[in-house]
């Protein structure tokens, strides 16, 4: 309904919310919160809030699908800088969130995703933090450096492209955040990430490699197509090779039809 705004129905969203508080079964409940968040109406910031935010009553994954909810919310018009004002407490309720060593790593996880969907560019500092640095001698666990760093991707400014840059191939001894990464600074469609992104077409594990190929072709860099070509014709692991094969497709290239047909 929310994607098309002519046939949008208030009476489906008032439905959702009846149904919500009704409903038993947890699946289908969770399931119900995330659909008011599709649907954009203001109410469902405020019940995802309440669900976040209540650690006794509510178990991590109904936190974590309350989390994302808000990240589905409707942010900014295109061109205007920051959040509407009734998404700037929610945004900041993520951050808290996001923030506190505490709480499930994986209802972090999904705050950190939350604000990339957002775009929350006041975000950027703290997703940095979460990825690169540590404290008391000991960094994030990789999960939360992971989604940090996915969430720094989809925000895809430049202030968020620099935390990416901090990660280096050589630096980074996770495969799962090196492949994040990766991931994030495609994202980015920057065109300055391919210089980041090459030093992981090297890298020692062939799905990192692969990933690295597909994040090149999503910068649209001239180059991308013969780079990824080249490496395709050289790499010996299925892993990377399927992934590199997608990559030639995406990078639009005319060549692609028939090297692919090959």
């Amino acid at each position: 309904d929310a994607l098309s705004p002519s046939a949008s129905s208030q009476k489906a969203i008032e439905q959702l919310k009846k149904t919500e508080e009704s409903e038993t079964r947890f699946f289908v409940r969770n399931n119900m919160l995330l659909a008011l968040g599709f649907t954009g109406d203001a109410s469902a910031g405020e019940l995802a809030k309440k669900v976040l935010l209540d650690k006794k009553k509510e178990i991590p994954l109904r936190r974590c699908y309350a989390a994302l909810t808000i990240g589905y919310l409707p942010t900014a018009p295109a061109g205007q800088a920051g959040l509407p004002a009734n998404n700037s407490e929610l945004s900041k309720v993520l951050k808290d969130v996001l923030a506190d060593r505490d709480d499930d790593n994986e209802v972090r996880c999904c705050a950190a995703l939350a604000l990339g969907n957002l775009k929350d560019a006041s975000a950027v500092a703290l997703l940095g933090k979460m990825l690169n640095q540590s404290e008391g001698g000991k960094k994030e666990h990789f999960n939360i450096r992971t989604y940090a760093a996915l969430g720094l991707g989809r925000i895809g400014t430049k202030e968020a492209f620099e935390e990416l840059k901090k990660s280096s191939p050589t630096g980074e001894k996770e495969p799962d955040v090196r492949t994040a990464v990766i991931m994030a600074l495609g994202m980015t469609g920057l065109p300055e990430a391919g210089d980041a992104i090459a030093p992981f077409l090297r890298d020692k594990y062939p799905l990192v490699r692969g990933y690295a190929a597909l994040a090149l072709a999503q910068t649209k860099s001239p180059k991308s197509y013969e780079i990824i070509s080249e490496l395709f014709q050289k790499e010996k692991f299925v892993e990377a090779d399927g992934l590199m094969a997608l990559a030639l497709g995406l990078t639009g290239n005319e060549k692609a039809k028939t090297d692919l047909r090959k």
